[in-house]
Order: structure tokens, then C-alpha cells, then sequence
């Protein structure tokens, strides 16, 4: 399945053509997050799903689909990428590896701070630099990790 995006901008009266975010090509997307860049860009984590119909090399941080083939060959993994806000609408940017084990739904919030957060039920990270590098978030001095389905929000005081 191919992951689009439709914009409005006459609150929901007519929607643009579909902006493909991720083509099949590069992988099935099954479910996404985004949070708003402060210059406008969208900034999107991906779980997404790989069906090739041979053995090939999986990413070290990706899960296999099943014991036997050809659900072994398959796997998911998460990829990460932004579309660049231009006018009215976005243009896709390419869709790369994300530095995170496969885990349940993609979390992402932006704070207040800049920092971006990606909570996930496994491990959870954060970036300073609007995704470039990504660290371990840290609770305590544990790993956090979060239910499936988590609602993040940023409290107006922080």
C-alpha cells in the first residue's frame, strides 16, 4: 500500500491530489506519526512492513514476520522522513532508515523545546537536531517505553 496525504485549505471543503509520503516500493507503511516542524515540514516515523519473496539481509533492529517461508522473509522495521512544506501543499523528502527497534504504533511529539520525542513500547528516543540523531530516552536511569497506542500531549507549562 502506498502512504499519501491529502491537504485542505479551505477547511475541509476539497482536498488536493494524493502527495505519496512512501511508495510500495520502498516499503508497505502500516501506520504513521507525524508532528509539525517549526518551519512548517512535517516530520513523519513510519512502521512499515517488507515483502520480499526470497531470503535477503534484515536490518539488525527490524522483527521477522514469522518462522516459515515465506513469512520469514518478510519483516518491519521503522523509517523516518519529512515532507518540506511549499505553498499550499508538501513535497515528499526520501524515507530512510530510522534508528529504532520494531515496536508497536509510532509516537512522535515536537516540544516545546525543540526536542522531538518518539515514544514506542520498546524503547523510546529523542532528537535535538529534528531528527538526525537520535538518543535513548532515559527515565531514572531506565529505558522508557510506553503502552500501545500512547496519546502524547505537551501541558502548556511544559
Amino acid at each position: 500500500m502506498t502512504k499519501t496525504m491529502f491537504v485542505s485549505s479551505d477547511k475541509g471543503k476539497t482536498w488536493s491530489t494524493p502527495i505519496v509520503i512512501m511508495p510500495a516500493t520502498v516499503g508497505v507503511c502500516e501506520e504513521s506519526d507525524f508532528c509539525e516542524l517549526p518551519n512548517g515540514d512535517l516530520f513523519w516515523v513510519h512502521r512499515v512492513e517488507h515483502y520480499p519473496d526470497h531470503q535477503t539481509d534484515v536490518p539488525s533492529l527490524a522483527a521477522r514476520m514469522g518462522p516459515n517461508p515465506p513469512e520469514s522473509y518478510w519483516y518491519s522495521d521503522r523509517m523516518q522522513s519529512v515532507t518540506h512544506k511549499q505553498g499550499d501543499t508538501f513535497v515528499p523528502g526520501e524515507c530512510e532508515a530510522a534508528p529504532f527497534p520494531h515496536s508497536g504504533f509510532p509516537c512522535v511529539l515536537l516540544t516545546r523545546e525543540g526536542v522531538i520525542l518518539h515514544l514506542a513500547t520498546g524503547e523510546s528516543h529523542w532528537s535535538g537536531d529534528m531528527g538526525k540523531t537520535w538518543n535513548k530516552l532515559r527515565v531514572g536511569g531506565k529505558a522508557f517505553s510506553t503502552y500501545y497506542y500512547p496519546e502524547p500531549f505537551s501541558w502548556p507549562t511544559g
